[in-house]
This record gives structure tokens, sequence and C-alpha cells, in this order.
């Protein structure tokens, strides 16, 4: 539904705020995800970014970027569960800033991933954004300039997604409404998302929660900021 490729620096500690108690819907409840449940996640997000380059260098990039959000400091970690303890959503974030961090960590897990499948290689889409992460980590990366000041410090949801079998339910907005408690709890003053233009589902959804959109986040990729001041 949505990613994050914003540089940034360290991130900040969340140590000691206590997390917000699990919400439920019907037969669904939210809460962190413990180590057991990345592989059922990683699934999740391959399938609800099936075109995304990090769902082109497989799964073992995948489960340890979602690793990543549930071992890094001040990282939401979020998933939906029936009563039958099956994975039906997550929902991902961390403070604005993580993805120098998170692309440091997961520098040899990608790697791996492109000496997997060399045939990225030879997609100039996929070049592009391979070189992104580089140029980040090289400190080469320009800060954006056209984004709006949001009240620090924010919290940007890196993705969010529903198994396509239990969508319909409100799985979604649960999410988004426990995403935004934990923001909350950690004293954020917004939070920021990035969305593809095309995806109106997702859009809907945000605009239902209260989120605003706020202009083209990349045109080359056709995807749209969105914000929400707490």
């Amino acid at each position: 539904m949505s990613y994050d490729a914003q540089p940034g620096s360290e991130l900040p500690s969340a140590a000691g705020r206590p997390d917000p108690k699990p919400a439920s819907i019907g037969e669904t409840t939210i809460v962190p995800f413990t180590a057991e449940r990345v592989a059922a996640v990683a699934r999740l997000h391959r399938t609800a970014f099936s075109a995304a380059m990090g769902a082109h260098l497989g799964s073992g990039y995948v489960r340890a970027l979602v690793n990543w959000f549930r071992q890094a400091d001040g990282a939401i970690n979020l998933i939906a569960i029936d009563s039958t303890d099956r994975v039906m959503g997550y929902a991902l974030g961390a403070p604005r800033g993580y993805t120098r961090v998170r692309n440091r960590h997961l520098l040899l897990p990608a790697a791996v991933g492109l000496l997997l499948h060399p045939g990225l290689f030879l997609d100039a889409r996929f070049r592009h954004e391979l070189r992104s992460p580089f140029r980040m980590l090289a400190g080469r990366a320009a800060p954006r300039t056209d984004e709006p000041t949001l009240p620090a410090p924010t919290l940007s949801l890196a993705a969010i997604g529903v198994d396509p079998a239990a969508q319909g339910r409100g799985i979604g907005a649960l999410l988004l409404t426990q995403f935004e408690q934990h923001a909350r709890a950690r004293q954020m003053r917004s939070m920021r998302l990035v969305v593809y233009a095309h995806n109106t589902a997702a859009r809907r959804l945000y605009e239902k929660c209260g989120w605003e959109a706020c202009g083209p986040r990349d045109e080359r990729h056709d995807t749209v900021l969105y914000a929400k001041t707490l």
C-alpha cells in the first residue's frame, strides 16, 4: 500500500514508553509481532508489495527487512491475527530518518539477493532504485526540499498490508488506528506515508482515517505524500 524512501540519520529511542493495549475488531486483534511471526509477515509483505524492488530481492531480504522493524529502537511493528492465530495484516513504521540506518543493516541481505537474482541488473527501473540506497549510505543523497514541514518528531508509516482474503473487514482501518496510538505513545507530533497515486483503495482508507494528501512525492514513480498531525 505504501512505501517510504526518506533519507535520514540515527533513530531516536522509545525506551520506557509503554505501548497501547491490543485493539480488536470481531475476532481480529492487533498486537506487536515476535520473531516467530517474521516469516508470515514477510510473506504477506511480498504479496502486498509484489512490484517493489525488495520483493524481487527474494524472501531472505524481505525477512531481514521485516525483522529490522521488529528489532530497531523506536520502530513500530504490528500484526492483525484472527481467532486461528493467522496473520491477516501488518503495519511497519519508524521515526522519520530511519532509512539510512535500515539500509546499512540490510546491505548484506540486499547483496545476497542481487547475487541470487542477477536479472535485476537488466531492469533500468531497479538499477535506478538500487543507486538511491548506496548514495544515501555514502552521504551523497540530497535532502528533499519539496516536502511540507511537519511538526517534529514525525513517524513514517513504511508499509501496511492486509491479506486479500481478509480485505473488507475493517482490518486496515484498525491497523492505522493502532499505529496512530503507538505514535502518540511515543510522543510523535505527526505521521507521514507515501502511496502510489493509482492505489485508490488505500488512499480512500487514509483519508477516511484523517490523513491528508500533501501533493506528489515522486512524479517518476507516480507517488503521493500523505500526512497527519497528532
